[in-house]
């Protein structure tokens, strides 16, 4: 990197690299169209003043960091340089997962048709490695639903219940050989609390990727997006929303199905608060603390040890700042 030592980057360069840095850092190879549409702050500062910048500056900044051998390309695909050949592992795993995300997201669809008979559901989005665009052959699917106020733990508890019963839930005794296509549920948020507690790095990288794929009412995209206006900060692009909002990828449309509608007025009730109740304790009690979990009235979620999934990809950041200046 002796290119790199002798060079004075540019905020626009920062910026890049420090978006590069996240993307590589998760073993996801962007092109330069995901370097435009997520592009952050330099080195995660949020104090950086905004301007704007065109897809045509970014071309042109890749093409200095490629003379600089700075960063490589390969099959429109984009690396650090001291990554060495990693990219013809990553790379093809690039290009074999492009491949197949047609393929996911029609299975998806077809799944997504089942949410309509669960009581309390609000709206849905896509998350994980199908959002990401990072999926392989045998990968589950991973969903951020959204319930009605006070009514969060009921909705997973119907949630369970009813994907167990089809054999689609994916659960913690199965081996990644087994979780094929199967739906992860483990992370709700309610309608009345949109705030997500986990505002680090790599959720911050991973949440804005999320993609809207069944909603009651449209309105929620945007109060979603109100509500964790801590993503905005971090990224040059004040319109890195769009891409969610104008998404192309398959859309359940809302309709009346008569078994949510009498589960929502059967436990409505004074008996449906008692329920919630009693079964946010009953998960509270069952999540284990040093996997860093947790559970509240507003969110449940259930992705393990991520303070220790964080921690790594911080390290993992800082070996490639300190590699560039």
């Amino acid at each position: 990197m002796t290119a790199s030592t002798k060079h004075t980057f540019s905020s626009l360069e920062e910026a890049l690299l420090t978006t590069l840095s996240c993307f590589n850092a998760l073993k996801i190879y962007p092109t330069s169209f995901e370097l435009f549409s997520f592009l952050l702050k330099p080195r995660l500062s949020t104090t950086c003043a905004e301007r704007d910048i065109s897809y045509a500056d970014i071309l042109d900044v890749l093409e200095q960091l490629k003379g600089l051998d700075i960063i490589r390309e390969e099959h429109g695909f984009y690396f650090f340089s001291f990554l060495g050949n990693t990219y013809k592992v990553f790379g093809a795993y690039r290009l074999e997962t492009d491949g197949i995300l047609d393929q996911k997201w029609r299975i998806v669809k077809k799944k997504l048709s089942l949410f309509r008979f669960l009581p309390f559901v609000e709206g849905v989005f896509v998350s994980g490695s199908l959002a990401a665009g990072t999926v392989r052959e045998g990968s589950d699917f991973d969903f951020l639903i959204i319930s009605q106020p006070n009514r969060l733990y009921t909705l997973r508890l119907f949630s369970v219940i009813f994907f167990d019963l089809f054999g689609m839930r994916r659960k913690p005794r199965h081996r990644d050989t087994e979780i094929k296509n199967k739906i992860c549920l483990n992370h709700y948020l309610s309608s009345s609390s949109l705030v997500m507690k986990d505002q680090l790095i790599e959720g911050m990288f991973l949440y804005t990727r999320l993609l809207p794929v069944y909603m009651r009412n449209e309105i929620l995209i945007n109060h979603f997006f109100q509500a964790n206006e801590w993503i905005r900060g971090y990224f040059f692009r004040s319109s890195f929303s769009e891409h969610v909002r104008y998404s192309e990828r398959p859309r359940i449309a809302y309709s009346f199905n008569g078994v949510s509608v009498f589960l929502e007025f059967i436990f409505r009730s004074h008996v449906g608060d008692v329920l919630e109740k009693y079964i946010y304790e009953w998960q509270k009690k069952r999540i284990p603390e040093e996997q860093n979990l947790f559970a509240t009235p507003h969110e449940l979620n259930l992705h393990p040890n991520l303070e220790e999934r964080h921690a790594r990809l911080k390290t993992v950041l800082e070996t490639y700042f300190n590699r560039l200046w």
